[in-house]
């Protein structure tokens, strides 16, 4: 019975050694009794059986070149983690845990809500939870200063006395002592007691662990990093009975003979940072400074093995360095030989051609990802002698200290676009948080993330969009297309329902904007026809477009916010932890489903709810505190962040994971990703963690551990180490300098080899990447490091070619596009609507009609804020609506009832949300009220004692002989001899094309009738925004009508296969002579302007100034019959309104009679872009 200290420079030689013993039996031991191997991780664990299965029953023959025997087998081996061997050893009886950060949690919260003031501590659970973390690493790191606390001193870890500000700790200390003890005159002990207590029976013999069923005759812990020195005094205690194997790695052979050769013998511990007791050592500056913990540890271990029977077995001397060595085998050379460095012209000369290191430098994660997803398919392209790929996906490890931020983006690059070039890379995460562990336990963060905001229509929506309730309301991706469409259009924005609002300080009686607003509008117009603003008698306004199979999605989506609703209230509700608990598992059920094979990932959601559920327990009972439904949700969610999901290595697959869980783990090729930030303190400040204000070695600190992780990481790179971070700002392209530990690093390479130039060596293998993948060096070969090019992906390359210089880049398209094929086989039909569309907005017709397009303004997308103000397409639809009411009523109206009319509109657009709530939509109201009355007043002027009866007129145009075609459609707003266009919008000169295309189908259709066109909209004049005005347009000889729309007919035509600029109000102004407004009209000083509209300026070439739009060359059939024409804006300024010019007489607004509005183009140069 001893304790067997093995130390090697790797894992590699670590686990040879460990076969070596588990390859011989004890003597008298049970050929059947398996074989106990403590592990750190799961990562290690994989790993290692991996290994051992190389040796273990190996008959000697081997699979694969320098690879060793490969056919052996591994059973009969108890894989464990080290506290389940330590709380074997001192024996179940002992019943430990009470004191670690879950239980501890709600003991101290019940003692600080009783006397936290006496101790200065608030009394929530938060604060609990931090001090209780703070009292589990005491145990476990400082155990015999809180065994002091227990026995009334109050000491630090020298046994000096604490600060005054630091007394608050033992004296909390000794209060959840008494709170946990039944009688609190007589404390229970401690767990920090109980260990020392029964390590001190483990060592004297008078606790025996032979029987222990957890335990072996021999017990072998590999691979560990560190062990907290409570744990490891257990094991030391533990070899005097049993064998204990211990397989310790060191980073330097030759620094730990050195620490072991100058250790005082037998440490009185604990031992201070900077104590003269500890050596340091001098050589390698990585070594010194990285490995700090790592030489910590293997001090402690060794004045742990001089305490008992031991044997140690050090380190092999490190052997000579073979030549030619690359730049990584002579880094890890020198750490492993501790090697000092040596003077500049004395260092070895980096090759030219070493690819073993590389610092790629990026532009944010994103990026990141996509160069190492490049890095590695150049890897994976690499042929051995017998032209064998040289590295395969399982070679690869990529560890990253972030992996909550960089699994999703690694997950969809690593995916790749076969058809792009891009070849998928099989790639798994390996150490995920709870969350993330399946679709389930993630919706269950998701409901608990929205638990103590405003229930925002965006949350609700990726609530209901996740797989587990989707399918337990039966709600497709139709069916969630169609939700949201209903939110946008039932003006949701955040809060179920008032109690939402009023919890935010909003009036009781704005309902308007929640979820149950505009389900009630969808549920009440299901059941209602809908005719003109009104209300229903529950002052809901319906919602007038529901469809057929609409009903039961809205039925179904009605069900799951009645849940939402009922759930969300429950888990807001204070409570004890198991009444909470047990609503959060109930709420998930009443949420969520899954399918038979998912099935699996209830029980996952059962351990993690259970588990914060049990942490209440007292004894057979459970804790009766209520706790602010608040402090419970952030727990629950600080739960379900940490990691302990489901560990997945040894796939075959590339594989990723955090710094921690492969910690030494040889692979061929190693990436570090995402070595952007130099890693803090703890959990609680320095001032208040006593371990963290006045550390000792083997003390654990972020900082420290960071560096030996990738010390570690260093030197288990076998044949390539890849190193990422972000070199350049995203947003302003700054440079950036790299974190301390990268630095040191690029430090420990410039001491180990020299550049073949006056660079630093570090310098010469550094690549600095572009920001964007399709930028030109990624597809120039000999660039960013790679003989070849960079990038794989064609559709990149084909952006790069593209973007090479606007002089260069090919227009939109170099030629009209053949003519669609037409489905019928009798003469074209065109409707009047595709005309109007066509002399709207061409390029609207081309990329939507043509390209299937779909183009989404900002505005129409709507947010999560309860508007305050209205934009212009708001403000356009209420005035539409409200207009569209009052000519439902007639102009000749009693004033009474117009006047109750609006208060309907307006109740009505108040009720759905449409305007601002309360005094915020009070001027948005009077300004519509005064736009709409200004309309009014100048169609009943224009109409005079004719009745406003509009009827449809239905036309249909046989122009076959002339066209080809057939025009059929219906002219709206007849009254009389006169159609009328009205509307809220800024009155454009467009408006005299559409109503000339109405003009002269009314012509065609009855030429016996003198027809003319109004349109009405808003002008604005000074001192009155809302000033009407109208053109009024008629024919100059009816027998012209048919050449006008044989222009709009070509034009759609045109418009469908090409880039049409005819743009109304630029070209009119161009026609008119007038430069000066054609380019206001293009790109009007502030907002608005045709230049600026959203299917205008997705066309590349006119993402122009006017000087340039108007010098754009015609195409072929745009010079006009004569010739005269050299440019494409020139001869569609006279396409169009040289034709309105000779058909139709414009009475512009203001106008005082007949005239030709082309003559004067000074008024209404609105463009597309303004409301």
């Amino acid at each position: 019975m001893a304790f067997h200290l093995t130390v090697a420079g790797s894992l590699e030689p670590l686990a040879d050694a460990l076969a070596e013993v588990l390859a011989n039996p004890s003597p008298g031991s049970d050929p059947f009794e398996s074989e106990l191997v403590v592990v750190p991780g799961e990562g290690v664990k994989a790993w290692l059986r991996a290994r051992l299965s190389r040796r273990l029953g190996a008959t000697g023959t081997s699979n694969g070149p320098g690879n060793g025997p490969e056919n052996g087998i591994v059973a009969n081996i108890d894989h464990v983690f080290p506290a389940t061997v330590v709380h074997a050893a001192l024996g179940d009886d002992l019943d430990l845990g009470v004191w670690t950060t879950g239980p501890l949690t709600w003991t101290v919260h019940e003692v600080l809500q009783r006397r936290g003031a006496e101790f200065g501590q608030r009394a929530d659970a938060l604060r609990a939870r931090a001090i209780a973390d703070l009292f589990d690493r005491y145990t476990l790191h400082r155990h015999r200063m809180v065994v002091q606390w227990s026995e009334g001193r109050d000491v630090d870890a020298s046994g000096a006395p604490l600060e005054a500000h630091q007394l608050w700790q033992p004296a909390l200390w000794r209060a959840v002592q008494a709170h946990l003890s039944p009688d609190p005159a007589h404390p229970l002990p401690t767990d920090a007691q109980r260990m020392v207590e029964r390590t001190d029976q483990l060592r004297a013999g008078t606790h025996q662990v032979a029987d222990h069923p957890h335990l072996r005759q021999r017990i072998m812990l590999f691979g560990l990093a560190s062990l907290p020195s409570a744990h490891l005094e257990v094991l030391a205690a533990l070899s005097t009975q049993l064998d204990v194997h211990v397989y310790a790695p060191t980073a330097s052979a030759h620094r730990w003979r050195h620490v072991r050769d100058q250790l005082t013998p037998r440490l009185a511990l604990p031992v201070g940072r900077g104590d003269p007791r500890m050596p340091t050592g001098v050589g390698h500056p990585l070594v010194t400074t990285w490995g700090r913990a790592s030489r910590e540890s293997h001090a402690l271990l060794l004045d742990a093995a001089s305490h008992v029977p031991a044997t140690v077995v050090a380190p092999e001397p490190v052997a000579p360095l073979p030549e030619p060595a690359s730049v990584l085998a002579r880094l890890q050379h020198d750490i492993r030989a501790d090697r000092s460095p040596v003077a500049p012209e004395d260092r070895p000369v980096l090759r030219t051609d070493d690819p073993s290191l590389r610092w790629y430098r990026a532009h944010g994660p994103a990026r990141q990802v996509e160069i190492l997803r490049d890095h590695l398919l150049h890897l994976f392209a690499e042929t051995d002698a017998a032209g064998a790929p040289r590295f395969l996906p399982r070679d690869v490890a990529v560890l990253c200290a972030d992996i909550a931020t960089f699994a999703p983006l690694i997950e969809a690059t690593f995916a790749g676009d076969p058809l792009g070039g891009v070849p998928r890379i099989p790639v798994r995460v390996a150490d995920r948080t709870v969350r993330q562990q399946s679709a389930l336990l993630d919706t269950a963060g998701a409901l608990l993330d929205m638990l103590d905001g405003r229930f925002r229509a965006s949350q609700v929506l990726d609530l209901a969009s996740r797989p587990p309730v989707r399918l337990r309301f039966g709600l497709d991706a139709a069916a969630l297309s169609r939700v949201e469409d209903w939110a946008a259009a039932t003006n949701v924005r955040w809060g179920l329902d008032g109690t939402d609002h009023a919890a935010f300080g909003l009036p009781d009686d704005l309902s308007a904007h929640t979820w149950q607003s505009g389900l009630d509008q969808l549920l009440v117009g299901s059941t209602m026809t809908v005719a003109g603003p009104r209300l229903s008698a529950f002052g809901v306004a319906p919602f007038a477009e529901l469809e057929g199979g609409d009903v039961e999605i809205a039925g179904a989506f009605a069900e799951l916010l009645h849940r939402l609703r009922r759930v969300t209230t429950a888990l807001r509700t204070d409570a004890t932890v198991r009444e909470w608990s047990d609503c959060l598992l109930a709420g998930l059920h009443a949420l969520c489903d899954t399918t038979a094979d998912d099935s699996w990932q209830w029980r996952d959601v059962e351990k993690a709810i259970g588990g914060f559920r049990d942490d209440a327990k007292v004894g057979d009972g459970w804790r009766t505190t209520i706790v602010p439904a608040t402090e419970l949700i952030e727990l629950m969610r600080i739960r379900l962040d940490a990691s302990g999901g489901r560990a997945r290595f040894g796939t075959g697959a590339v594989t990723v994971s955090s710094l921690t869980a492969q910690r030494g783990v040889p692979h061929a090729v190693v990436c570090l990703l995402g070595i952007d930030d130099d890693l803090g303190s703890g959990s609680l400040a320095a001032a208040e963690d006593l371990i963290a204000s006045a550390p000792c070695i083997g003390d654990r600190d972020a900082r420290s551990e960071y560096r030996a992780q990738l010390l570690d990481a260093v030197l288990s790179a076998g044949e390539r180490l890849v190193l990422l971070s972000t070199g350049r700002d995203v947003r302003t392209n700054q440079a950036l300098s790299p974190t301390v530990a990268v630095a040191e690093l690029l430090d420990a390479i410039d001491a180990t080899v020299q550049s073949t130039d006056d660079r630093r060596a570090s310098a010469a293998l550094t690549i600095d990447h572009p920001r964007q993948a399709w930028s030109d060096v990624a597809f120039i070969p000999g660039k960013l490091g790679m003989a070849s090019a960079w990038s794989f992906d064609r559709g990149a390359r084909e952006a790069a070619l593209a973007r090479r210089s606007n002089d260069e880049r090919p227009p939109f398209l170099s030629g009209p596009l053949p003519a669609s094929p037409s489905t019928a086989t009798d003469t074209p039909l065109v409707s009047l609507d595709r005309l109007r569309a066509a002399a709207v907005n061409p390029a609207r017709v081309l990329l939507q009609d043509r390209l299937g397009m779909t183009i989404s303004e900002a505005e129409e997308l709507g947010d999560d804020q309860i508007p305050l103000t209205l934009g212009s397409l708001q403000e356009w639809a209420i005035a539409d609506e409200l207009l569209r009411s009052r000519l439902d009523q007639g102009l000749d109206t009693d004033p009474a009832a117009a006047a109750a009319a609006d208060q309907h509109w307006e109740a009505h657009a108040r009720a759905c949300g449409s305007v601002p709530p309360g005094r915020f939509g009070d001027d948005a109201v009077a300004d519509v009220r005064a736009r709409v009355a200004s309309l009014l007043s100048v169609l009943q002027t224009e109409l005079g004692p004719q009745p406003f009866e509009p009827a449809t007129v239905a036309v249909r145009l046989d122009l076959t002989a002339a066209a080809g075609v057939v025009i059929e459609g219906n002219v709206q707003g007849v009254c009389g001899d006169t159609v009328v266009s009205i509307s809220p919008s800024k009155l454009k000169p467009v408006a005299i094309l559409t109503s000339l295309i109405d003009l002269c189908a009314l012509t065609l259709h009855d030429p016996t009738r003198p027809w003319n066109a109004v349109a009405i909209g808003r002008v604005g004049v000074k001192g009155d925004p809302n000033a009407a005005g109208m053109y009024r347009i008629t024919l100059r000889d009816p027998a012209l009508a048919a050449d006008a729309l044989a222009v709009f007919l070509d034009l759609r035509q045109r418009a469908l296969r090409d880039a049409i600029p005819a743009f109304a109000a630029t070209t009119r102004a161009v026609h008119a002579g007038r430069p000066d407004d054609a380019s206001k009209a293009w790109l009007p000083f502030g907002r608005g302007g045709e230049g600026r509209d959203r299917w205008v300026r997705s066309i590349p070439e006119w993402q122009v100034d006017f000087a340039t739009l108007v010098e754009l060359g015609a195409r072929p059939d745009e010079f006009g019959p004569d010739g005269s024409f050299t440019h494409r804006l020139e001869y569609w300024a006279d396409r169009l309104w040289g034709t309105v010019e000779r058909v139709a007489e414009v009475i512009e607004p203001g106008a005082a009679g007949p005239a030709d509005a082309v003559d004067d183009a000074g008024a209404a140069t609105g463009g597309a872009g303004d409301d």
